[in-house]
C-alpha cells in the first residue's frame, strides 16, 4: 500500500524522484522488520538467527543505496 501511494504522489509530480526511491526502500526495510519480529517470537532459534543475518544485510544494502544515490545520483 505504501509503495503504490507513494508511486501516485510520484506520478502526480508531488514528491521528487529521490524521495519516493527513499520512500519505496524504507516501506520495505519496515516490512522486512515487522517480519522478523514475527519470526522471532513464533520461530525455532535457529531460523531467528539465520533471518536476523539476512534482515541486517539487505538493511545496510538498502540503506547504503539510499545513501549512495542521493549523494551521486539525485544532485
Amino acid at each position: 500500500a505504501m509503495s503504490i501511494s507513494i508511486s501516485q504522489l510520484l506520478a502526480s509530480n508531488n514528491i521528487s524522484p529521490a524521495e519516493a526511491m527513499t520512500g519505496v526502500i524504507f516501506a520495505m526495510l519496515s516490512s522486512l522488520w515487522v517480519k522478523w519480529f514475527v519470526i522471532r517470537f513464533m520461530a525455532e532459534k535457529s531460523l531467528v538467527r539465520y533471518m536476523l543475518r539476512y534482515t541486517l544485510v539487505v538493511t545496510i544494502s538498502a540503506l547504503l543505496t539510499v545513501l549512495l544515490l542521493s549523494k551521486f545520483y539525485f544532485v
